[in-house]
């Protein structure tokens, strides 16, 4: 028989439809619907097992917001949607999870012997709820460990005080790294400064990303990327001391087809590993955008790394959401200390470009 670690995560895949269980849209208020969507990578699939499964005290945290967790919605008696809600000691969030078969599983809820949660159909988005137990497949569950190599973070383009930093470094989630901007205007809100990173380095790793616009295909050219990158090197040395052999990751923050990437976003990585050749610059170019923009420049060798953009629908996304292939995955969108944030993890490679701040 199988075992589950309270404090472990998991992907919680359904037997019959094998999708995974899946916070629509990756909000994280009250109420918050849960789904079933394909396997993507995401942290609107990650959950937290907390307690004793066979004892009826087991909780379902969500990665999305870690003091969220499984809550079966009481406005009904006969079934009750299936839906997220912060923590609190309530009857109607504690679980039995007990095992049918090898890893397959029934999530029960504790005060309701006979309500297990069920997936209704098969398609991405279909509703979950929790019903009479029926022995049905689409009540059947297996729990899929996640590889420790996969790591989470965030990125924002807001500045962050010491008490988002703090309350980042304090959450649940275990948060081991950070995104954040370079661009032109060094006196943009949006801008990494010395300070941050002095800060943010006391408790996880960063990651260097440029970005003005960069949101349009005559924004990219090769005279523009020789420009951002000695805008970025001249940043990166000289006001935040960034460590030599780290990133600096460009950003293609649209959807380009293929003659748009021959035509303006091929040149630009040119132009910008030019500039970085000039130099001597001893960091490594990173490229953000579609899985077919990733694609594209990793295998040119114009970029040693690639960040997936959140958008499902961009080109080539759905062949490159692997951790094998990227770097970086964007998620869903977080609210910490009210800045905003997209979650973010990172493949299966334990070099991303990320980066400690070295005061020298």
């Amino acid at each position: 028989m199988s075992t589950l670690t309270s404090g472990a995560f998991y992907n919680i895949r359904n037997v019959k439809s094998l999708k995974m269980l899946n916070i629509y849209a990756g909000n994280a208020d009250n109420g918050t619907n849960v789904c079933l969507w394909e396997e993507d990578n995401s942290i609107e699939q990650k959950w937290r097992l907390e307690g004793i499964c066979a004892e009826g005290r087991a909780l379902l945290h969500t990665m999305v917001n870690a003091n969220m967790v499984l809550d079966f919605y009481t406005g009904s008696s006969a079934w009750a949607n299936a839906d997220i809600w912060e923590s609190g000691d309530f009857e109607n969030q504690y679980l039995t999870i007990e095992e049918v078969s090898e890893n397959v599983w029934k999530i029960r809820q504790s005060s309701r012997c006979n309500v297990v949660l069920t997936a209704i159909e098969e398609e991405n988005n279909s509703n979950v709820c929790w019903q009479e137990d029926r022995n049905s497949m689409g009540q059947l569950w297996t729990f899929e460990k996640i590889d420790s190599r996969l790591r989470d973070g965030l990125d924002t383009a807001a500045q962050c005080n010491l008490k988002t930093i703090r309350e980042i470094s304090n959450s649940p989630n275990k948060y081991q790294f950070v995104c954040r901007y370079y661009c032109t205007n060094q006196s943009s809100s949006k801008i990494l400064t010395r300070n941050e990173a002095e800060e943010f380095s006391k408790y996880m790793d960063l990651v260097s990303v440029y970005q003005d616009a960069n949101d349009r295909p005559e924004y990219f050219t090769y005279e523009i990327g020789y420009s951002d990158a000695n805008n970025a090197l001249n940043y990166a040395i000289n006001t935040i001391n960034q460590p030599e052999n780290s990133a600096i990751y460009f950003a293609v923050d649209f959807n380009p087809n293929k003659d748009v990437i021959n035509n303006n976003i091929i040149p630009y990585f040119k132009g910008i590993k030019a500039a970085f050749e000039s130099k001597q610059a001893l960091y490594r170019i990173g490229v953000y955008g579609s899985g077919l923009v990733c694609d594209v420049i990793k295998t040119m060798g114009l970029a040693s790394y690639s960040w997936l953009a959140k958008s499902s629908g961009y080109w080539g996304t759905s062949e490159y959401n692997d951790p094998e292939k990227y770097s970086i995955r964007q998620g869903c969108v977080v609210k910490l200390n009210d800045v905003l944030f997209d979650s973010n993890s990172s493949g299966y490679a334990e070099d991303f470009g990320q980066w400690h701040f070295i005061n020298r």
